[in-house]
Formats: C-alpha cells, sequence, structure tokens
C-alpha cells in the first residue's frame, strides 16, 4: 500500500529508475558482484564497485524492451504534483549481466515498485543451471538481497524430496 507518499514533485522528475535503481540496487549488485577489495578501506571498496558498474553489459535498443519492464501504479496520476497524462515508472525491473570472469552468463535480476501488493526492494542473483543428473534437467539456484522494507539475504536451492528418484524442485 506505500505509494509515493506525497512526492509527487520529487517523483514526477525522478521515477523508480533514479530514485531507486539507480541510488540502492546497482549499489547493491556491485557490492554482491564485486572482487574482494585490498583492504577495507573506502578508496578501495570504492574502486571494486566502479569496476562493476564498469562491466555492466550496455543494453542495445532492440534488447530494452526483452530485459526491462517499466510500469506505474493505478492511482498514480491522481497524486498530487503529477502531470495528468504521466509516463513516469512507479515500477522497474531488468535482468542485467555483468560482463566479468565470475560472474559471466549469470543473470541479476533487479526490480522495485510503488503500492505493490508486497513492499520489497531487492537484487536477485539467478546463477548457472547446474548439469543434468540422470538426464533430468535441474532448476537454477538464485541468491536473493531484500533491501526494504526489511534486509534479508536468501537462497533458493534445488531440492529432493527422500525416496524421489529422479530431478528435484525449487
Amino acid at each position: 500500500n506505500i505509494g509515493i507518499e506525497g512526492r509527487g514533485n520529487f517523483y514526477e522528475r525522478t521515477g523508480a529508475l533514479r530514485d531507486v535503481v539507480q541510488n540502492h540496487l546497482l549499489q547493491v549488485l556491485a557490492l554482491c558482484a564485486m572482487e574482494p577489495p585490498n583492504s577495507f578501506h573506502a578508496d578501495d571498496v570504492r574502486d571494486e564497485k566502479a569496476q562493476v558498474l564498469r562491466s555492466i553489459r550496455v543494453m542495445k535498443p532492440q534488447d530494452v524492451a526483452l530485459k526491462t519492464v517499466r510500469g506505474q501504479y493505478r492511482g498514480y496520476r491522481k497524486v498530487a504534483g503529477v502531470a495528468p497524462r504521466s509516463r513516469v515508472e512507479t515500477f522497474a525491473a531488468m535482468r542485467l549481466h555483468v560482463d566479468t570472469w565470475r560472474w559471466s552468463g549469470v543473470p541479476f535480476y533487479i526490480r522495485t515498485g510503488k503500492s505493490l501488493p508486497v513492499s520489497r526492494t531487492e537484487v536477485v542473483v539467478k546463477l548457472r543451471r547446474p548439469p543434468p543428473i540422470a538426464g533430468v534437467p535441474l532448476v537454477s539456484n538464485h541468491v536473493r538481497f531484500q533491501l526494504g522494507p526489511e534486509f534479508q539475504i536468501g537462497l533458493g536451492a534445488t531440492v529432493r524430496d527422500p525416496g524421489e528418484r529422479n530431478g528435484g524442485h525449487p
């Protein structure tokens, strides 16, 4: 139920991409994907995070529709300070790739939104799919970093029910 809370003028200038993705989620992605710094001094950590940000694959115009989603919650245009025909996004999701040796082929999913059924800001790292076992394909594991409203780290792993002969399920 959390919308933009009277920040219509602000949100009309920033939207979800600049408010949350640019300012928060890319920082978390950089922390998740960075190599260990030489020390915990601010400059060393900053340099490693900057390297990750420089390594995010730039999308070609034709890829934007396939790898990103923008949306706006119903009722946003009725908020004070919001243009009646506003196209500013209050929801954003994207699949990003960090082109480094460690993260090659691993998509990072980031998403955020206002006035959703669940209030959450998160980064999901979907790991490579494991090889099939006994010819049965398995699903990929993932790591989820939730920033709000509470900070949580979760692991989604392929599991096998006791007595199950082949395969597994998430």
